[in-house]
């Protein structure tokens, strides 16, 4: 199964509610993507209690611009090797297997452009 999850920060009543429906969601997912993703070592350290810490996950940052930058590692190294790379907002999280199959290759294409 593949999931899209958004998460915003709804405020400190309602953050115990996103959180529970976030290891509800990445228990259920093989790949989980989080747009945007607020307090990365937070969201990861939840994760790790469902999904494990040697999950495969990869951080891309400014995804489809010339500023793009993406770092890999597991769940429970994601945070700490973005922090050290200076990744930046806007920011999109991407936890499962399919992390395995970002190539270098991958990464440096044109976008699609449609008319």
């Amino acid at each position: 199964m593949q999931l899209l999850l958004y998460r915003s920060t709804l405020g400190p009543l309602d953050q115990t509610a996103a959180d529970q429906e976030l290891e509800r969601i990445a228990g259920a997912a093989d790949t989980l993507v989080v747009l945007m993703p607020v307090e990365l070592e937070g969201l990861t350290r939840r994760l790790m209690s469902v999904v494990g810490s040697q999950r495969p996950a990869a951080l891309v940052s400014r995804a489809t611009t010339g500023r793009q930058r993406v770092v890999r590692g597991t769940v429970s190294s994601v945070a700490s090797i973005a922090r050290s790379a200076g990744l930046e907002a806007p920011a999109t999280l991407i936890v499962g297997e399919v992390v395995n199959a970002i190539t270098p290759a991958a990464l440096m294409r044109e976008p699609a452009v449609s008319s």
